[in-house]
């Protein structure tokens, strides 16, 4: 199947925000996008949102969809299958000119009307395709990518992704999947109790912060980077951060002052750390010698301070992935594996 002179769109469609990335005729980026879009909250709204993003580029008629999604496990779908159909439907309805194809978690590309016929093998994707791509480029490194929600810990040896699990649970199990990210992760999944006025106070069981609070109040991301509604519903700035903390321990902005919402949140980043750390620790641990490493994702800080502290040397990612692409890497790498697939004929 020859691509060379058609535009390759990839898509990363998470629960919370559905990103994008164009690739020209010749692979030449051609631009990038990205909606918040709690998906469980109005899943009919889908084919608005891939409509909205596509949009944004001069679409020629001959365009081809790289797919990869982490949807499906959202709640208002009864099981994975039914979460894979429906975004993959909204596919069909909303680009009946385009060819379509879906990454499985075992890394093969398969045109949408083949992926439909197996839906619980193209859940939870968008990892794989950046998994392949990197690998192809880089050959032997770990790939470490934290995002807004999750932490992806992917070994990548002689050009050749290779985790022990495919799925979710089998990556869980592994290292490989840690369930925490820099911005919508909630504080009381990392720990029981913070420090506050000299003491070690239990935490709340609700939902009143973030963890993307945390990194506001500590400067290592803006409003900007703030990817996901707060949970207050309120600006994405330093003071309702703050506000947001304190309620962690039953307080308020009145309760604790500036500095104690500071020590609260690096004892928090802290915590954080420590989860992702064990992760690469545990992956780390099937391979003698030291595994160069990658750190990509609005995390990428959060993973690069990890890797420093298991001792692991970081790559320079800039050399193959463009400026501004590096926070939309599963959708721009789909687009770019899937043209590398079409070139060596193994579409």
């Amino acid at each position: 199947m020859d691509l060379s002179d058609r535009t390759v769109i990839g898509w990363d469609i998470g629960g919370v925000q559905t990103k994008c990335a164009a690739l020209g005729p010749g692979g030449i980026p051609a631009g990038k996008g990205c909606l918040p879009f709690e998906v469980w909250k109005g899943p009919d709204e889908l084919d608005q949102v891939l409509k909205i993003l596509a949009s944004r580029f001069n679409l020629p008629g001959e365009t081809v969809m790289a797919v990869t999604m982490t949807a499906e496990l959202c709640d208002c779908f009864r099981t994975k299958r039914e979460g894979v159909l429906f975004v993959l439907d909204s596919f069909r309805r909303s680009f009946p000119s385009s060819d379509v194809w879906c990454i499985s978690g075992r890394g093969e590309w398969r045109h949408l009307e083949e992926a439909l016929g197996s839906p619980v093998h193209f859940a939870a994707t968008n990892w794989r395709a950046a998994a392949s791509w990197l690998a192809r480029k880089l050959g032997t490194c770990l790939w470490v990518d934290t995002g807004s929600t999750t932490t992806d810990i992917i070994p990548l040896i002689d050009g050749v992704p290779a985790p022990l699990g495919s799925t979710d649970t089998e990556r869980l199990a592994h290292g490989e999947l840690v369930y925490t990210g820099v911005i919508r992760s909630n504080p009381n999944t990392l720990t029981y109790r913070v420090p506050m006025n000299g003491a070690m106070c239990r935490v709340a069981d609700e939902r009143f912060s973030s963890m993307g609070d945390c990194y506001l109040v500590l400067g290592d991301m803006d409003g900007s980077s703030y990817t996901a509604p707060t949970c207050d519903g309120r600006p994405a700035d330093v003071p309702h951060a703050h506000a947001r903390l304190a309620r962690l321990a039953c307080s308020d902005s009145e309760g604790m002052d500036a500095d104690g919402a500071r020590t609260m949140a690096v004892y928090l980043r802290e915590r954080q750390l420590s989860a992702i750390t064990e992760g690469m620790l545990q992956v780390c641990s099937r391979f003698s010698g030291s595994l160069p490493v990658i750190c990509t994702g609005a995390g990428g800080f959060l993973a690069a301070e990890a890797a420093r502290r298991v001792g692991l040397r970081e790559m320079d990612l800039s050399v193959i992935i463009p400026a501004g692409y590096e926070t939309h890497l599963p959708a721009y790498a789909a687009a770019a594996e899937l043209l590398l697939m079409a070139e060596e004929g193994e579409l």
